[in-house]
C-alpha cells in the first residue's frame, strides 16, 4: 500500500510517476513482500493456525480475503517435483483451481457452484491489478525519496509447492532463507530505486520488536547511512 501510494496517490492520467511522493523524503519497508511468496499459497490450501485456533483463518476463510491473494507470488514459478525441479503450473488460472481440487474445490461439490468461480476470478483479478500498479513501466525513473529497507534473514521459509503424483504435497514445502514468512529474495524492491538495506534475524512478526532493526531506523530517519546501499 506504501508504494501504491507514492506512485500513484492522487494521480489523474498522464501525471508523472511518484506523483504520491511530493512531500515524502523518506521512507521505511520493513519485511515487505515485494513479489509475493509462494507461502500464501500454502496457506489457501490449509488455513493459518492462530495459537491453537485453526478455524479463524481456515481455507474458506482465507478464500474470501483479497490480501491473501495479492501476496501470492507475482509470477507461477513455485511448483517443484519432489527433487525440486521446476513444475510448469499456472495458480492464476481459475480452471487450474477447481480441475486440481484447490482451497475450497477439495470439495467436489463447489466446482460447479458458480458463487465459488466467481469468487476466484474476483481475487485472482485482485492479484494481478496489484502488481501492474507496482510493475516497472516506461519512464518510471528513480524515487525522489531515501528508502531503508528491513530483511529478515537465517529462517527457512516456505520457498516452493511440492507436486507428488499429480498432487500438491502440502506436508513438504521446499523452503530457503527468509524470516519464516517472507523470503530474503522477494524482500527487496523491484522498482528502480536506490536503498539502504539492514539485514535482522528476527522473525517476521517479530522484525519490529528487534531493537538493532529500531535503533536503525531511528539513524536512518535522521538522515545518516545506516546498511548496504543498493542503486537501482
Amino acid at each position: 500500500m506504501t508504494m501504491h501510494c507514492l506512485l500513484h496517490g492522487g494521480a489523474r492520467a498522464g501525471e508523472r510517476p511518484w506523483v504520491g511522493a511530493g512531500h515524502v523524503k523518506r521512507v521505511v519497508i520493513i519485511g515487505t513482500p515485494f513479489t509475493g511468496g509462494p507461502g500464501l499459497f500454502d496457506d489457501l490450501q490449509v488455513g493459518t493456525e492462530t495459537m491453537r485456533n485453526r478455524a479463524l483463518l481456515a481455507p474458506e476463510a482465507l478464500f474470501t480475503f483479497a490480501s491473501a491473494f495479492q501476496l501470492l507470488s507475482t509470477r507461477s514459478d513455485f511448483f517443484v517435483d519432489a527433487e525440486g525441479r521446476p513444475v510448469e503450473l499456472d495458480a492464476f488460472d481459475p480452471a487450474v483451481w477447481v480441475e486440481r481440487g484447490w482451497g475450497p474445490f477439495a470439495d467436489a461439490t463447489l466446482r460447479e457452484d458458480e458463487a465459488y468461480r466467481a469468487q476466484l476470478v474476483r481475487m485472482l483479478d485482485a492479484h494481478r491489478e496489484l502488481y501492474e500498479g507496482l510493475g516497472p513501466r516506461p519512464g518510471l525513473t528513480g524515487a525522489p525519496f531515501e528508502t531503508l529497507v528491513v530483511v529478515g534473514t537465517g529462517r527457512p521459509t516456505v520457498s516452493g509447492m511440492r507436486m507428488v503424483d499429480g498432487k500438491l504435497d502440502v506436508e513438504h514445502p521446499a523452503r530457503a532463507d527468509g524470516d519464516g514468512s517472507v523470503l530474503s529474495a522477494r524482500a527487496v524492491p523491484v522498482l528502480p530505486i536506490a536503498y539502504q538495506r539492514v539485514d535482522s534475524p528476527a522473525e517476521h512478526v517479530a522484525l519490529m520488536s528487534d531493537r538493532e532493526v529500531l535503533h536503525a531506523v531511528e539513524r536512518f530517519l535522521r538522515g545518516e547511512t545506516v546498511g548496504t546501499v543498493h542503486q537501482p
